[in-house]
C-alpha cells in the first residue's frame, strides 16, 4: 500500500512542478521570440535540401529572359507605332 500512496504523492508533486506559472506580461512576447527563432530554425534546415542551380542553368535562363524581354519590347514597339499610326490616320479623316 505504501508504493502506491508514494507513487501518488511523487505523481502530485510533478504535475506541481510541470504547471504553468501566472501568465506574466511577457509571455506572449516570449512566446513570439520562441517562434520566430524556430522558423528561423526550420528555414535554415529546408534550405539545406533546396537543389540549388548550377552556373550553367542560371546563366541559360538568365539569357532566355533577357532575350525575351527584348523581344516583346521590341513587338509592343512595333504595335504601339502601328496602332498609334493607324489612329492618327483615322482621326484625320475624321476632322477633314
Amino acid at each position: 500500500m505504501e508504493k502506491t500512496d508514494t507513487k501518488a504523492v511523487e505523481k502530485a508533486d510533478r504535475k506541481k512542478r510541470n504547471a504553468p506559472a501566472a501568465q506574466s506580461f511577457f509571455t506572449p512576447a516570449l512566446d513570439k521570440c520562441r517562434d520566430v527563432v524556430a522558423f528561423v530554425k526550420d528555414t535554415k534546415k529546408e534550405l539545406y535540401n533546396v537543389s540549388w542551380p548550377g552556373r550553367k542553368e542560371v546563366t541559360g535562363t538568365t539569357i532566355v529572359v533577357i532575350a525575351s524581354v527584348f523581344f516583346f519590347g521590341f513587338f509592343l514597339f512595333v504595335v504601339d507605332f502601328l496602332v498609334n499610326g493607324g489612329m492618327g490616320y483615322i482621326l484625320k479623316l475624321k476632322l477633314k
